[in-house]
């Protein structure tokens, strides 16, 4: 990239009243530069992105954001985008941070990174005292050249306490799409799709002299500084493209002996805008009334919030790892609005999650939209299909099984888990796992498992079958309980059938770590539904937390006759062979009793791909037309089930 720089200059009281246009010259408060230390690979760094943005918007036009990405957590994968930077990393390394996320709040603290936890109450402290200098700033694109021209103003209202400043700025770029590990759990509102906004991301250092900024020579009341900065911006930046339209810049002064930030001013980046136009998305969705659903057609409200007509764009239908495309054409006006439904269906067998997201050649790539925010709804919920089976078994090999969902109404604090190094299941290696301990304060919250819909229509001996492990690990909690309810009306009534209180089966290990129960460990509960002979229902399996405790686990869930409950003894197909793994184009499975079996395919939110037959031992299975990603692949023979996780890796 090229840069060109102007000189310094700095001019008397007199003259300098008259010549500054973008700083004031009142005297103010600090602002603050919140520098936070993260990474795509940093599990709690989403949680501190959250509250970075909501101490920004809680002192609107005082509080700046540099996202620095460095460090081993920001080291991206193949395919990552690596949005690391020279000078990010030298910022990093000054920092004195122990962990991420780390911030320095204005690189006031000693060492400079303190933790999330105390960010809001130190920018409180830094914006309550006086500043002896303001900071402004404009900057703006040419669309033809790539030049970036950004103007900075400084204005001394005071005698700053260092005979020497520091001024630097900063190109910050929002709405990178990516990865980011713990995205979903710590701030799941901030994806488009499935893929996490990355914002405020440190880009490049504008000014000369690299992370720690050019000298102000004179730092004494009335001074005036101004500086311009001329940069050619590359298209992209380590492989991630520069988008003009998402550009800040970031300009602050720092004290030259010990670099604490006094004052800093944020601009967006202008530009000439022909061609941009903000469309956004609303939810269309009919997803129907009650829990069986059947299926559902994706559908979007798209409003044109420009002062444009746009004639065509596409939307996508993201399910799973699969994506599909669709296009609009016609002539939509300015505050007009069009609906879009998609071709596709989401048939629910229990959890079931899509998202739609927009906006790719808006009239045939001429338009481009600016305002990522409205870009994307999600559809998700809970929904079974009538009549689903009369015989089920579900083992939670680390996903929800067809046709099981969990209700997050009360608690959520539970999830299927898989170890393929320790059994964690009764006969398998998967469970649920609900989480106990008092801190999570869900007492007395039912984490519910819903299945469905089981047809009882010519079964006279109904049955709900489950095993459960328990461990109170030494904290004295009372223990947790296992209700069972039934609902024949998909869940517009339900019918108390059991509540059962759970003794411990087992003690973790290490009282610090999870309790990881032996398959020897789990007890059996088998419940009668001859209430429910001859009609269909919902089962609602809930585990209700006692005031504290390690860990409880819920699996092999059996719903059926109770001849058939007896006659299933075997769980695991012994003798499966999938293979290779990572796979590309095609999966071969086979198995070692030759044995005719089906073999399903599902994404790990537990939608179903495709099935396939396993005939006399053997099947192929083409993935060449499947997304790069993690499957599960269950393989059952009737009377017997082996879940296998595989990568598709293109």
């Amino acid at each position: 990239m090229k840069k060109t720089f102007t000189f310094l200059v700095v001019l008397v009281l007199a003259f300098s009243a008259s010549a500054q246009t973008i700083v004031s010259t009142t005297a103010q408060n600090k602002k603050v530069v919140l520098e936070e230390f993260t990474g795509i690979h940093c599990t709690y760094c989403p949680d501190g992105h959250k509250r970075a943005n909501e101490l920004k918007a809680a002192n609107a036009g005082n509080v700046f954001l540099v996202n620095i990405h460095a460090g081993g957590y920001a080291t991206p994968a193949a395919g990552e985008p690596d949005l690391r930077t020279t000078e990010g990393t030298t910022i990093d390394g000054a920092s004195g941070l122990t962990g991420y996320p780390a911030g320095s709040i204005s690189r006031v603290k000693s060492p400079r990174a303190e933790g999330r936890g105390t960010w809001a109450a130190t920018a409180a402290t830094v914006l309550a005292q006086s500043s002896p200098v303001n900071v402004g700033v404009k900057s703006y694109f040419d669309r033809a050249t790539r030049v970036l021209t950004t103007d900075v103003e400084v204005y001394y209202t005071g005698n700053s306490a260092t005979s020497t400043d520091k001024l630097t700025v900063m190109l910050t770029q929002d709405n990178i799409l990516g990865p980011q590990t713990g995205g979903t759990t710590y701030y799941p509102e901030n994806y488009v799709g499935d893929l996490y906004k990355h914002n405020h991301v440190l880009r490049m250092v504008l000014s000369p002299d690299g992370a720690w900024g050019e000298t102000i020579s004179t730092t004494t009341s009335g001074t005036l500084v101004t500086k311009q900065y001329v940069t050619t911006l590359p298209a992209a930046i380590n492989g991630v493209p520069l988008t003009f339209y998402n550009l800040d810049v970031v300009a602050f002064v720092s004290e030259g002996t010990n670099n604490n930030i006094m004052s800093g001013a944020e601009a967006k980046v202008e530009f000439d805008p022909t061609g941009a136009v903000d469309l956004s998305i609303a939810n269309k969705t009919n997803a129907g009334s009650g829990f069986c659903v059947g299926t559902i057609a994706p559908s979007v409200e798209v409003t044109n919030k420009s002062t444009s007509t746009v004639t065509s764009f596409d939307v996508t239908l993201n399910v799973g790892n699969q994506s599909f495309t669709k296009s609009f054409s016609g002539s939509l006006a300015p505050n007009g609005k069009a609906t879009v439904t998609f071709d596709q269906s989401i048939v629910p067998r229990g959890e079931y999650a899509a998202s739609i997201t927009g906006f790719n050649k808006i009239n045939g790539g001429a338009f481009f939209d600016t305002d990522l925010s409205n870009d994307n709804i999600n559809i998700t919920g809970l929904g079974f299909q009538n009549s689903a089976f009369t015989y089920g078994k579900f083992g939670f090999n680390g996903i929800m099984d067809a046709n099981t969902g969990r209700a997050f109404d009360q608690n959520i604090k539970y999830l299927p888990v898989f170890s393929s190094t320790a059994p964690l299941g009764q006969t398998s290696t998967g469970a649920v796992r609900y989480y106990l301990h008092s801190s999570w304060n869900i007492y007395n919250k039912p984490g519910s498992i819903m299945i469905g819909e089981a047809d009882f229509t010519n079964i006279t001996d109904p049955q709900v079958s489950y095993w459960y492990a328990y461990s109170d690990g030494g904290l004295g909690g009372t223990a947790p309980s296992v209700e069972v309810y039934a609902s024949p009306d998909c869940g517009a009534s339900w019918s108390a059938i059991n509540t059962t209180v759970l003794s411990s089966t087992g003690e973790p290990a290490d009282p610090q770590y999870l309790y990881t129960p032996k398959s020897q460990e789990y007890k059996q509960n088998v419940l009668s539904l001859s209430q429910f002979a001859g009609k269909k229902v919902l089962i609602s399996i809930n585990g209700v937390p006692g005031t504290s405790g390690n860990a409880m686990y819920l699996d092999e869930i059996e719903v059926g006759s109770a001849q058939k409950i007896a006659s299933v003894y075997t769980t695991e197909l012994a003798g499966v062979n999938v293979y290779p793994n990572p796979a590309n184009d095609v999966i071969t499975i086979s198995l070692a009793n030759g044995d005719n079996a089906v073999a399903t395919v599902m994404d790990i939110q537990g939608n179903v791909i495709f099935t396939e037959n396993v005939l006399s031992g053997k099947a192929t299975i083409n993935t060449s037309d499947i997304a790069t990603g993690v499957y599960m692949i269950q393989i059952s023979n009737g009377t017997e089930v082996s879940t296998k996780k595989i990568t598709v890796a293109h």
